[in-house]
């Protein structure tokens, strides 16, 4: 917990009532430690979600962000912190805002297989996720049933055209047979096709 502030070390702790108490005392929610995290980015990558609430209420930058740009709302969707996207979300965080490797909030979430994290970042606004796997992954090749490459499965495997099979319902799967975690893109957001949604968002 060095150069951490009281604040930040109660919320990775997850300690509630220290938190109000410090944030009642008017303890600085815009301090940030070496690395360049803030209260409000340890628990959005903690998955606080009420936490978060409370620090967005006290003052918080819905976006406050380290300096290579990773923001909070990136943080939580990288981990599957729905109930912090939620609450970023709500505050207003920016859902499209980017690092300097270019990677989104969204980018992560589908790393993951976060498919509820990835779904609530689309409806606020998350932006061109396929344009970003073409231009990151596949040096902008624009086919569309190539989009699963470089899109990772939570069993930690990184899908391409030569680690992904056909399943039954006809998706790229991961290629890792005690695999299960990841029937393609199509079906990550329960049931929505993600290309439509995707195509949509980016239109």
């Amino acid at each position: 917990y060095q150069g951490w502030s009281p604040l930040m070390i109660a919320v990775w702790r997850g300690q509630d009532d220290t938190v109000r108490t410090l944030l009642g005392q008017g303890a600085d929610v815009t301090l940030h430690d070496e690395e360049g995290h803030s209260a409000l980015t340890r628990a959005a990558w903690r998955g606080y979600g009420d936490i978060v609430a409370a620090l967005l209420v006290r003052g918080a930058d819905a976006d406050d962000h380290q300096p290579s740009g990773k923001t909070a709302l990136m943080w939580a969707a990288q981990h599957g912190r729905l109930a912090a996207v939620k609450a970023l979300i709500a505050g207003h965080a920016d859902a499209s805002l980017r690092q300097e490797n270019g990677d989104t909030a969204l980018v992560y979430a589908v790393n993951g297989g976060y498919g509820e994290v990835a779904a609530a970042l689309l409806d606020a606004g998350a932006g061109d996720f396929l344009g970003h796997i073409q231009r990151q992954f596949m040096g902008g090749n624009q086919a569309l049933g190539c989009h699963y490459r470089g899109v990772g499965c939570r069993c930690g495997q990184r899908l391409s055209r030569s680690r992904t099979r056909k399943t039954d319902n006809g998706t790229d799967g991961c290629k890792r047979k005690s695999c299960n975690a990841h029937e393609g893109l199509p079906t990550l957001l329960g049931g929505r096709l993600w290309h439509q949604r995707v195509l949509s968002t980016s239109a």
